[in-house]
């Protein structure tokens, strides 16, 4: 026996696993949805209390220069821009009517989830880091002006990198792991709705 009969003798043989049933694939969609809504949600609370707690600290502080009003200024605007962008997706994932829908309807919803979120996770985050790392930088010229230029380098450079790091390290494993989540759900979707086309 040839090894192009003996592929194809193991292609015949192999059983596919059935199919996850609609009900089981919408309860994995809910669950995604949850996750992402869930990290949202605790990334706006947690912007709302930074956005206070600036406020509080610049009113305290009166500072004298308008570097720190602009970069305090850039600091809530980049704040609020996000806050702003993860509303409408919030509102999306609200939505809870999608469950009835046949699955092709509820693939389009989860395929616009998905592209939402790459929005708000790619464009809106690149935005809102180098908006806050300009004010960042703006606001700790006052303060930091006493020292010397190695320190005010070494203070900059330890903020920027932490920031850095938030992003390129932590945020990307973040958007990977949901990204490698939503699409999982998508393509069972599309598996599922594929399968119920050929039936039809």
């Amino acid at each position: 026996m040839s090894v192009e009969d003996k592929l194809q003798k193991l292609w015949q043989s192999k059983r596919t696993a059935p199919a996850p049933s609609k009900e089981e694939l919408l309860k994995k969609a809910f669950q995604v949805q949850t996750g992402i809504r869930r990290k949202l949600i605790r990334s706006s609370v947690l912007l709302l209390l930074t956005s206070a707690w600036i406020i509080y600290v610049v009113a305290a502080a009166k500072p004298t220069m308008i570097t720190t009003w602009i970069g305090t200024a850039l600091a809530l605007i980049a704040m609020f821009m996000f806050l702003f962008s993860s509303a409408g997706m919030m509102k999306m994932l609200n939505n809870n009517n999608h469950t009835d829908l046949p699955v092709v309807d509820y693939l389009q919803h989860m395929i616009q989830v998905r592209e939402k979120q790459r929005f708000l996770q790619t464009t809106i985050m690149k935005l809102y880091i180098l908006i806050l790392s300009a004010g960042v930088c703006l606001y700790m010229i006052e303060y930091t002006r006493h020292y010397s230029t190695t320190v005010r380098l070494l203070i900059l450079l330890l903020a920027l990198g932490w920031m850095a790091f938030s992003w390129f390290i932590l945020g990307k494993r973040v958007i990977k792991k949901q990204e490698a989540a939503i699409t999982e759900v998508i393509d069972k979707l599309q598996s599922l709705a594929k399968a119920n086309n050929n039936l039809q």
